[in-house]
């Protein structure tokens, strides 16, 4: 893995244009990439060799639950962040490590907000060619003026004129 790169926004969105681009600069801080803003900065240095130990015991065989407790205790040891880590809770720092991105899980959490985002969009359509069928409906059968269906109806003020040209569409 390369020690620094580039990931942009559009290309979560395949052939979408838009009018604006955001390029995120990514730095990696593993300690085996040895980037030289580790050097700069003494937090993420030690984070970096935490996250390290915790790899290690994990490729070693060693349960997560377990490996995390071992880090911190070799991080106290070591003095890489020893406030921070003799202040939390081992509970606190595991649910930080155990957070894990997968891409397939987002691409399917994205399918769903989207199915929804449809499905919400689709039924305010349908809602609206009802209520516009309702008030032509009214028109016919009581031979109500297209602003009285509306007041039996009570459409809002602001949605009058695009239900009156949804009545008025062939």
């Amino acid at each position: 893995m390369p020690q620094e790169w580039q990931l942009r926004l559009s290309d979560s969105f395949g052939d979408a244009a838009g009018a604006m681009e955001l390029i995120v600069n990514v730095l990696n801080i593993n300690a085996e990439a040895e980037h030289p803003i580790l050097a700069r900065c003494v937090p993420l240095r030690a984070y970096s060799a935490f996250v390290a130990k915790v790899r290690d015991c994990v490729h070693s065989g060693t349960a997560l639950a377990r490996a995390v407790p071992e880090a911190i205790r070799y991080c106290i040891a070591h003095n890489y962040l020893p406030e921070y880590f003799t202040n939390k809770l081992e509970k606190e720092v595991f649910d930080m490590v155990n957070f894990e991105w997968d891409e397939e899980l987002a691409r399917q959490v994205r399918a769903e907000e989207a199915w929804e985002d449809g499905m919400e969009s689709g039924m305010q359509q349908g809602m609206q060619q009802a209520l516009a069928a309702s008030i032509g409906n009214l028109m016919k059968s009581m031979n109500f003026s297209v602003e009285k269906a509306m007041d039996v109806l009570q459409i809002p003020p602001a949605e009058r004129a695009k239900y009156a040209a949804l009545v008025q569409a062939p």
